[in-house]
């Protein structure tokens, strides 16, 4: 998490995606931490024990959704609308909900030392960073094992990877 901080800061770490507000909103978190508070963080999180809060499901028909500024919710209509070649990410409680890849992200992709763990992450948030590396909007030394992951992958890939991911809780 320092790492990730310090790329925020430096420019290193970017987002490819437009007025995205929740990574718009990190980075100015990011602009303004101190030391002190992005080591203060840093542990808390490392500290928590990640619990399951999404159950991953293939399907080619998903609830109809909205988008909102962070997320999409249910329109409670009851159709349905084809999946396509996106992630539907649907939370149960919307409001709660803001918050070779074993040789770097260990056997159970838990994480090793620094590098962040995959298992159980929020399948949008992987296509996003799969998506960044590939674009070249992540600039930190620590992209560079993933070049030659993404090079390759296109954004089907990129969706069966994440989903495969977040389903290991």
């Amino acid at each position: 998490m320092v790492q990730q901080v310090a790329d925020m800061k430096s420019g290193a770490r970017r987002t490819s995606v437009p007025d995205h507000l929740p990574s718009d909103y990190m980075m100015n978190v990011a602009m303004d931490a101190s030391a002190s508070e992005i080591d203060s963080a840093a542990t808390y999180f490392h500290a928590l024990v990640p619990r399951a809060n999404i159950a991953v499901t293939e399907v080619d028909l998903v609830p109809a959704t909205i988008a909102t500024s962070c997320h999409l919710v249910e329109t409670k209509s009851g159709r349905t609308e084809r999946l396509g070649t996106r992630i539907v990410e649907v939370p149960v409680d919307a409001e709660q909900f803001e918050m070779p890849c074993v040789a770097c992200h260990g056997a159970d992709l838990r994480s090793v030392g620094n590098v962040p763990a995959l298992a159980g992450r929020s399948p949008s948030y992987v296509v996003r960073q799969l998506y960044d590396f590939k674009h070249g909007a992540r600039a930190s030394p620590a992209r560079v094992p993933m070049l030659p992951v993404v090079k390759e992958l296109d954004l089907e890939d990129m969706i069966a990877l994440a989903a495969y991911v977040a389903s290991l809780n």
